[in-house]
């Protein structure tokens, strides 16, 4: 185990975070300046949209992927197998979205959605879908994910500050992205099979059978994540107003954005862990490893959120180019959510590396139940503070239920076999 390799690991992936995080910082009041507050909003309804869809379109596979290419003893064997019948899984599950959104948008129902924005959408699940970033995960190569992304953003912002010129130009903001996100991944993608000498190798019924089977009992936990962290926007559109969504989007982003870096952080650690799950470590050495590595960034992490929630007003008004006290109090509050995430980060792990799949599945399932109850009924009580509430809410308990589930399967295993 190398502690060097999961810095590179981590400050690559912190770096592609920094990039988006960064992007929004011009993006956001570029955008609320020339559509609105109201037509922003919209944005951030479709930008959640995309987001439950990708993940249902992943179902499991970021994980399950990474997991067996982490495990593989010879890297060339076993990887052309892997990332073929992977990347159809998702395109099949890709097509199947797709036939059910257009049958969801049909003139027979609400005119939620309309067809342009059906099209955009769709495009920008594509390049989610097609995009390898789960391979690098596995290999433990994340550096190439950080250069690519900051090139794909760069030609993002460039194309949002030369296109969008009017309120009707709104659609180019997701458009844009779900398009360069498609090209880079389809690079990304002709990189691997040349650089690794991958082949095509198309899949039987039984492989994709087999993956399907593998990835399943992390469907529930990736669409209830998806659902926990990115439907806010969605319950906020069904049962409040367009400028207190848009108020919501804004504060939104400074948490994702936060949410993401805790998230490569996983990303990068999770293979290591994977690796002393799969040699039988000791708990002597997962507790180094994670004092070692977690504890230094959460401590740090810590430190970054209570400043961000100290100088809320400044954030707000000089970043983004907003003078709102509504939103100003939304952040003090939303900030938190993030550093309830990174707090479950090893609970997480352990649970994933020891295919302690069925406890984690449950976890999340009842999360999730907890989460719908708690965001319908306080956001229509309390609008935005509601559904901020309701997060809190939800994230505190899935951290709790992690670590009782991490400590009744793994640390009392451990215990009992000293």
């Amino acid at each position: 185990m190398s502690r060097r390799l999961v810095l590179r690991n981590f400050f690559a992936l912190s770096g592609v975070q920094i990039v988006n995080y960064l992007v929004p910082i011009v993006v956001v009041p570029l955008s609320l300046k020339i559509v609105g507050l109201e037509q922003f909003g919209r944005v951030v309804l479709l930008q959640s949209i995309i987001w439950i869809l990708t993940s249902v379109v992943e179902y499991g596979f970021p994980v399950s992927g990474a997991r067996q290419i982490a495990w593989l003893e010879s890297k060339i064997d076993g990887l052309s197998k892997i990332v073929s019948h992977i990347m159809l899984a998702r395109l099949y599950f890709f097509i199947a979205v797709g036939v059910i959104m257009i049958l969801a948008t049909l003139p027979i129902y609400r005119n939620w959605l309309s067809t342009t924005e059906l099209m955009v959408v769709m495009l920008g699940i594509l390049g989610n879908t097609i995009n390898p970033s789960w391979f690098h995960h596995g290999i433990q190569r994340m550096e190439f994910i950080a250069f690519w992304n900051a090139i794909s953003k760069v030609v993002y912002l460039i194309a949002i500050i030369f296109l969008v010129r009017a309120p009707s130009d709104y659609l180019l903001i997701i458009g844009l992205y779900g398009l360069i996100n498609v090209l880079v991944s389809g690079v990304i993608l002709r990189f691997i099979y040349s650089r690794y000498e991958l082949t095509f190798l198309w899949p039987t019924w039984y492989d994709i059978k087999y993956q399907f089977k593998i990835a399943l009992p992390l469907f529930v936990p990736s669409i209830g994540s998806a659902i926990i962290i990115g439907a806010n926007p969605i319950v906020l559109f069904l049962f409040s107003s367009g400028q207190n969504l848009g108020e919501f989007g804004v504060v939104e982003k400074v948490s994702i954005a936060f949410w993401q870096i805790a998230s490569s952080f996983n990303q990068a650690t999770f293979p290591q862990v994977c690796k002393l799950a799969s040699c039988n470590s000791s708990a002597f050495d997962y507790k180094r490893f994670y004092f070692r590595i977690y504890l230094p960034f959460i401590i740090i992490f810590l430190s970054a959120i209570t400043l961000i929630s100290f100088f809320n007003h400044e954030v707000i008004s000089l970043i983004f180019g907003l003078n709102n006290e509504i939103a100003d109090g939304m952040l003090i509050k939303i900030i938190w959510v993030p550093f309830l995430i990174a707090l479950n980060i090893p609970a997480n792990q352990m649970l994933l590396a020891f295919s302690i799949d069925g406890v984690y599945n449950k976890i999340f399932l009842l999360t999730l139940i907890i989460y719908l109850i708690s965001g319908i009924f306080l956001t229509i009580n309390y609008s935005a503070d509601g559904t901020i509430a309701a997060m809190i809410i939800t994230q505190f308990c899935l951290t709790a239920l992690l670590y009782l589930g991490f400590y009744q399967f793994t640390f009392l295993n451990f215990r009992n076999n000293r």
